[in-house]
């Protein structure tokens, strides 16, 4: 018997959406059996067939599925054809040594169109057992029950039934934060929210260093319990003791405990939203004990903006001790450990309170400053199934893995062990190339390379702001030794304009995926062409999405020059510095207008000396003429063209590109670019006479960003590029305005001998990026259990981009690059086989990409007209810059990137 038939219950009443919901239980039961020998899991009509191969342990398998949320039952079973002698016999040979003193047959007709009804294939198929093995037959209450499932061409059968878990597939319903002490109710909570397909994120707090580490000791074992239910989980362990203290010192006693828990919210909601999650859980009943009465629980429940699920609220302690004992958590829960509840906890605690005691007892108390406390101290462990040891992880701003002891066969050590864990490791490493005192830094040598990974790593995953900060700081003093500096590009495209430098389109490059090493294939590519003239860019939504803020991109980057040998400035470039419409048009506007300067200014700081001002959302295109079309892209161009030049360093002229593109539908023409740069220039003028404007103009001549996408989930190569609109719009830009082109973006996914044309068609830039993003995804060398990871977690999590009309495959080649930054580490830490076998075909690309847009030799260009700036190095202002998170807001933002 080579099959595992596991149905279910509620999905099936799912209607439009069950093929949703049945794909995720598949899903999460390839996981459930991961490491297993398991050939295939398929979907029949309303179940599915896990199909055994020829090394399955059955208990193993069955011990599994009992945990796997969705499943209502299963089964062993055998397969054979739905004619009724082959399944007859087939049910004969596998019946055994089997003695029951009664039998019965229950079939189930799943197909309506197989001729023969249920009963009448109950009655020849249990007159056959009869007469072969002379066994009773009792209808009522038999010992053994052959199950049979007949569809039209197949039929399984089986001689018994295990009870699933039930409920929906976990990460159907989104995310949510779980309170969870060391107690009985809690980790019953958050599995009670798991078999309603919502991930559960745990968050325990503990008294440590004022009590022992026993309640994390339970915590961990009660997550690792839990994680056999969901797959994987990510637990915070949240020092509370140092909190406590401070309430203590300022509350009346009777209050404490209400306001103790109103912390955890506070502090658990702030993780809660790091994570994506929705809502808080925690485990309480109505009357349990003093802190859960109806009125404190009312009390508790208001501090959190968001909403508080409490699925034990109406239950009693027997009833939750069974759900216990069946999870397996119970046995854990009853183990002796140091509560941090009953830390500093009052004799008679107050069980009514009121709002007005509530706020009398807060207003003593510095909120902000130990809800910090808590989140900056917080540490993290992730927890995978089957494999239930945790990573830990110290920090709650994604940190480096300090403490590894899982091994996971997508994440390799190697990324978690070269990242320094201290200040006083990195300063150690480092002293035999660089001299750090304080904010002050001589470097006597070159690094080699393994110190310039461990700074790669370090920069993008540091344990703290401080240890990420300085590593960035060193990296740019490393690579400003060695002539490696940001730059701007401006001064090479008005040459283009004045005709001194021609012949070749600069490609900017989005790097989303491993930055480091798909950096270090272009630097690769480069050397061999002596090119000097590319851009790194990245868009703001890239920002959020791939979790990279601009000092970590521009960080990371450098240190691949450096990896590489390369000589010479690096031009970083703020990719669709992009109005929101919908914000710009309603009482959101000037947040979203100071966003973006906020943005600006990062980027700046950041050496982001290339900045692309994408206001052309706001062209109206219900205006009568041009020039009222383009009048507030043209004023807000202009607004934030000030902007940039108030903020730019001395001696540096950060170069700006305006647009006019991607409104509307239709290509750009020189229409459309006189009546924006008429607009531009006055608005400009009368903002200050010598302000430097814009050095290039993007426009749109029928590319689309991240390509135009089939149903089958392939990119579109029969795309109609309209060069003679961009020929026309580069020589206008040039001969009237000074600019060094127009500007062509959404280009990565043309067929190959499409690009060759940019250069002849005097492009003076174009931008790069979702093949890069493709390449990786597609590589035959990429891990298939990452990518269906990742798929897994875009279907959960990117539902915005899933339009109606979109097929699943159209779906997720829009939507998993939202995924890249959840498994940002995942992808830095490909083992080094992978990576080189990827890095070798983008290095590949880049060749091709650089030889088609002419920029081999261009280093001698770039040398002429650029002029690299000695800027000031600044470790303080790194490490508060590293201290910024990728907000959930931002990880959610929409926006243009190519």
């Amino acid at each position: 018997m080579k099959s595992v038939i596991v149905h279910y219950q509620e999905l099936a009443l799912k209607g439009r959406n069950r093929p949703w919901f049945v794909d995720r239980l598949k899903h999460n039961l390839k996981v459930a059996t991961a490491g297993l020998d398991i050939s295939r899991v398929r979907t029949l009509m309303g179940r599915l067939e896990i199909v055994l191969g020829p090394e399955a342990r059955w208990e193993e398998v069955a011990s599994r599925l009992e945990t796997v949320c969705g499943v209502a039952n299963f089964s062993r079973a055998g397969r054979t054809s739905s004619d009724l002698d082959v399944l007859g016999a087939a049910i004969l040979a596998d019946l055994g040594d089997r003695t029951p003193a009664s039998f019965r047959v229950a079939a189930r007709r799943s197909d309506k169109r197989y001729p023969i009804l249920s009963p009448e294939i109950e009655r020849i198929l249990g007159a056959r057992i009869k007469a072969a093995r002379g066994w009773a037959v009792n209808l009522g209450a038999p010992e053994l029950t052959v199950h049979v499932e007949v569809l039209n061409e197949r039929a399984f059968y089986s001689f018994g039934k295990r009870r699933g878990v039930g409920g929906l597939p976990v990460g159907v319903s989104g995310r949510v934060a779980c309170l969870m002490s060391g107690g009985i109710d809690s980790p019953v909570a958050a599995w009670r929210m798991m078999r309603r397909g919502c991930r559960a994120q745990l968050i325990h707090f503990h008294g440590y260093p004022f009590q022992s580490t026993a309640s994390q000791d339970k915590a961990r074992a009660l997550a690792a319990i839990l994680t056999r239910y969901q797959h994987r989980t990510r637990l915070y362990l949240v020092a509370f003791g140092e909190v406590q203290r401070h309430v203590v010192v300022s509350v009346p006693a009777p209050i404490r405990v209400v306001i103790y828990r109103r912390l955890m919210l506070r502090i658990a909601e702030r993780l809660a939203l790091w994570e994506g999650a929705k809502a808080l859980v925690t485990g309480d009943s109505v009357g349990q004990v003093a802190s859960q009465t109806l009125e404190n629980l009312i009390a508790i429940g208001s501090a959190s903006t968001l909403q508080v699920f409490r699925p034990l609220v109406g239950m009693d302690k027997e009833e939750i001790v069974a759900d216990a004992r069946r999870i397996g958590t119970y046995a854990t829960s009853i183990l002796p450990d140091q509560d941090c509840c009953r830390l500093f906890t009052p004799s008679h605690p107050l069980t009514r309170a009121t709002a007005e005691q509530v706020d009398a007892a807060e207003a003593s108390l510095p909120l902000a400053d130990l809800i910090e406390l808590a989140v900056s101290e917080a540490s993290v462990e992730d927890f995978r199934w089957p494999m239930v040891e945790s990573t830990d992880r110290r920090g709650v701003s994604r940190p480096t893995i300090t403490k590894v002891t899982t091994i996971d066969a997508k994440v390799t050590k190697e990324i978690f062990q070269m990242a320094f864990s201290s200040l006083e490791e990195l300063v150690s490493a480092v002293a035999s190339v660089a001299t750090i005192d304080g904010d002050a830094i001589t470097v006597k040598g070159q690094a080699g390379p393994d110190l310039i990974d461990s700074l790669a790593y370090s920069a993008a995953f540091g344990a703290t702001p401080e240890v990420k900060g300085t590593a960035r700081w060193v990296i740019r003093a490393l690579a400003a030794t060695r002539g490696v500096r940001p730059a701007s590009i401006h001064d090479l495209y008005l040459a283009m304009g004045r005709g001194e430098a021609s012949g070749f389109t600069v490609p900017a490059m989005n790097l989303r995926m491993a930055t480091y090493y798909t950096a270090r294939a272009v630097f690769r590519a480069a050397n061999k062409a002596s090119a000097g003239a590319f851009i790194f860019e990245i868009a703001r939504s890239e920002i959020g999405y791939t979790e990279q803020r601009p000092h970590e991109y521009a960080a990371v980057v450098l240190a691949a020059a450096l990896r590489e040998g390369h000589e010479g400035p690096v031009f970083f470039q703020g990719d669709h510095v992009q109005v929101n419409l919908k914000k710009y048009n309603s009482p959101e506007r000037a947040g979203e207008l100071e966003a973006l300067r906020t943005l600006i200014r990062e980027e700046i700081a950041a050496g982001f000396y290339n900045i692309d001002i994408d206001s052309s959302t706001l062209v109206d295109l219900d205006k009568t003429t041009l020039d009222e079309q383009q009048a507030v892209n043209c004023d807000l161009c202009a607004d934030f063209t000030k902007y940039i030049r108030e903020h730019e360093p001395k001696g540096v002229t950060v170069s700006v590109g305006g647009e006019i593109g991607e409104v509307g539908g239709h290509n750009s023409n020189v229409h459309e670019l006189h009546a924006f740069m008429r607009g531009y220039l006055k608005a400009l003028a009368d903002k200050g006479a010598q302000l430097a404007g814009i050095s290039k103009i993007s426009v749109q001549t029928g590319t689309a960003h991240g390509g135009f996408v089939a149903a089958d989930g392939k990119v579109r190569t029969d795309v109609k590029l309209d060069l003679v609109a961009l020929d026309e719009l580069s020589r206008v830009a040039r001969t009237e305005y000074g600019l060094g082109g127009a500007v062509q973006h959404g280009a990565s996914t043309l067929p190959p001998d499409a690009f060759d044309a940019f250069p002849k068609a005097g492009a003076c830039e174009i931008h790069l990026a979702t093949d890069f993003q493709n390449m990786v995804y597609e590589h035959p060398a990429f891990p298939v259990a990452l990518k269906d990871e990742m798929y897994a977690w875009t279907a959960e999590h990117a539902a915005e981009e899933r339009k109606p009309t979109d097929t699943e495959q159209q779906f997720l080649y829009k939507g998993r690059k939202k995924a890249i930054g959840p498994f940002k580490k995942q992808l830095w830490g490909l083992e080094p086989s992978v990576r080189d076998a990827i890095g070798a075909s983008l290095e590949q690309r880049f060749a091709f990409l650089m030889a088609q847009l002419k920029i081999g030799g261009t280093k001698p260009s770039v040398a002429k007209h650029v002029q690299v700036p000695n800027a000031i190095l600044d470790r303080q202002s790194e490490i508060r810059w590293a201290a910024g998170v990728v907000t959930a807001e931002e990880r959610k933002a929409e926006g243009l990137s190519d």
